[in-house]
């Protein structure tokens, strides 16, 4: 395991102790538009991020070993049982979904699989995490609405990463013809070849062309 993928495995870990805790302590925050949720929101939104970073880093395999890992963690370091088990069942559930949902949509591109996976597995956070916790989901909409501006933040800055990457410089293209680009926003790339002539699906193919970035 290479330095940057052991450095977003650990980030990624660190966020349930850090969600737990904020629960305990701080109980509720403001999440926007007059809503507010319980303390670790924020915190639960940056973990669905940092689980499809280290989809992207290490796999599939380093995943699911990664929420057995963060369930464990959010079940014993949780102080209040109904808690504990609320945040174990609630993470576990969601980054599964998250990952259920990622991992199919990735080869239509790293933003699209980012936003839908988030986009559910936040949805599931908020609904099991409120009834086994508390029986009561009050703070639905605001968990919800606070977990999605971390989805929003992230969609931002892969944006504005794949802007800057080809600011000024002529857009870098695969031997298919693939602007690596398109690639990251699509999910077109070389090994997507069309069933029916072989031919690249993200090199002008008819069928498939991408304009994305036209």
């Amino acid at each position: 395991m290479n330095n940057p993928t052991l450095c977003t495995l650990t980030a990624y870990v660190a966020t349930i102790p850090t969600a737990n805790l904020l629960v305990t302590h701080l109980n509720t925050v403001p999440a926007g538009f007059g809503l507010e949720a319980p303390a670790g929101v924020f915190t639960v939104g940056l973990a669905l991020v940092l689980r499809d970073v280290l989809h992207e880093q290490a796999g599939p395999r380093t995943v699911w070993a990664a929420i057995g890992i963060g369930t464990l963690v959010s079940f014993l370091l949780a102080s209040d049982p109904a808690v504990a088990v609320a945040s174990a069942v609630a993470f576990a559930v969601a980054e599964a979904a998250d990952l259920a949902v990622y991992t199919p949509l990735r080869r239509r591109g790293l933003l699209w699989a980012l936003l839908a996976s988030n986009a559910l597995g936040l949805i599931v956070d908020s609904l099991l995490f409120l009834q086994i916790a508390f029986g009561d989901l009050t703070f639905v909409w605001g968990q919800i609405v606070a977990k999605a501006w971390m989805t929003i933040l992230a969609a931002a800055l892969l944006l504005a990463w794949v802007a800057r990457a080809h600011a000024g410089n002529p857009p870098e293209v695969e031997e298919c013809g693939c602007r690596l680009a398109q690639r990251l926003l699509c999910g077109h790339c070389r090994h997507d070849l069309c069933e029916d002539c072989g031919a690249c699906t993200g090199a002008g193919h008819p069928a498939h062309f991408c304009k994305a970035l036209a």
